[in-house]
């Protein structure tokens, strides 16, 4: 009977992948070809979300190295992560968690592009 009990109160959890903690990695593409990659470094406690991000910025064949910090949103599978890079620049990413899968959109720069992140 308790085993029992214990497996359904995990089911949810499993059914959502078990958070959004952990290591994220993944591209955004760019409407124009260029892009970034991203290593992101995910905590979140309620709905608020924070870490750290490295992005490699592959702007007209030359690759920039940038590190930051990242602030938002991660309840019900939705994500609204805000990348705050040390040199200014600014990357939102919107997209919806499927277990270790966020698929969505970034926006930074005057650019928008497809996101695609997988729990490392």
């Amino acid at each position: 009977m308790h085993r029992s009990c214990a497996t359904l109160l995990l089911l949810p959890l499993l059914a959502c992948g078990g958070g959004i903690d952990g290591t994220w990695e993944g591209e955004c593409v760019y409407d124009d070809d260029n892009g970034v990659e991203l290593n992101l470094t995910l905590e979140a406690s309620g709905g608020d979300a924070s870490g750290s991000v490295i992005g490699a910025f592959d702007t007209l064949g030359y690759l920039y190295i940038r590190n930051g910090d990242i602030f938002g949103d991660a309840s019900s599978g939705s994500v609204d992560l805000n990348l705050e890079f040390e040199d200014g620049v600014d990357l939102q990413v919107t997209g919806e968690r499927d277990g270790d899968i966020i698929v969505g959109t970034c926006e930074g720069d005057g650019v928008s592009g497809e996101l695609e992140l997988e729990r490392g």
